[in-house]
C-alpha cells in the first residue's frame, strides 16, 4: 500500500466519522458511544411482533423509507414487513412501523396495519412532509377479497406514538 493509499484510507475514515457525527446532530463523545445498530433495533422490534401475534415475517418482504417523521431533523426510518399468520385463516398482513432517531440511536414508536385481505395491497411507501405516504390497490366495488383493483393513497403521520391515517384518496 502507498503512502497515498493510506492517506487516502485515513481521510475516508474521519470523513465517515464526521458524517456520522453531523447527521445525528450528537456531541462528540456519542458518536463513539455504543448504541444499538439500526437494523438490530428493527429486527428485535419486528421479531417480538410477530411473536405476539402468533405469526412469523415473511422473508424479502420488507421494505424501508427514509426521511424525518417527527420534525427533529434527523432520518427516521418507516418500514413496511408483512407478518403470516401460523392460523391458517387469517393469511398475510401488511403493517407499517416506525422507528425514530435520537442522539442514542434508533427507537421504535409506532405501528399500524396497512395492507392484507380485504384491506389492500401497498405497493409504494415515500416519505413527504413529515408523512409516510402508501401507494396502494383498494377494493373497488365487487373485486373479490383477494384481489383489490383501484389506486389509492394513504398518508399516514407520526403523532406522539401513534400512527394516524391523515388523508386517503
Amino acid at each position: 500500500m502507498t503512502m497515498l493509499d493510506r492517506m487516502r484510507q485515513y481521510i475516508c475514515k474521519y470523513l465517515i466519522l464526521f458524517n456520522i457525527f453531523c447527521a445525528s446532530g450528537a456531541a462528540v463523545h456519542d458518536v463513539f458511544a455504543a448504541a444499538p445498530a439500526p437494523e438490530t433495533e428493527i429486527n428485535r422490534w419486528i421479531a417480538t411482533h410477530a411473536r405476539h401475534a402468533k405469526s412469523s415475517e415473511i422473508a424479502g418482504a420488507r421494505y424501508r423509507v427514509i426521511g424525518d417523521l417527527n420534525g427533529d431533523t434527523r432520518d427516521d426510518v418507516a418500514v413496511l414487513y408483512t407478518l403470516k399468520s401460523h392460523a391458517a385463516t387469517d393469511g398475510e398482513l401488511r403493517y407499517l412501523a416506525v422507528f425514530v432517531h435520537d442522539r442514542r440511536g434508533l427507537h421504535y414508536r409506532a405501528h399500524a396495519l396497512v395492507g392484507g385481505p380485504g384491506i389492500g395491497e401497498v405497493n409504494r411507501a415515500t416519505v413527504l412532509k413529515r408523512s409516510v405516504v402508501l401507494e396502494m390497490l383498494v377494493h373497488a366495488r365487487g373485486d373479490p377479497v383477494c384481489c383489490p383493483t383501484r389506486p389509492a393513497t394513504r398518508r399516514y403521520r407520526l403523532v406522539d406514538r401513534k400512527l394516524v391515517l391523515e388523508r386517503s384518496r
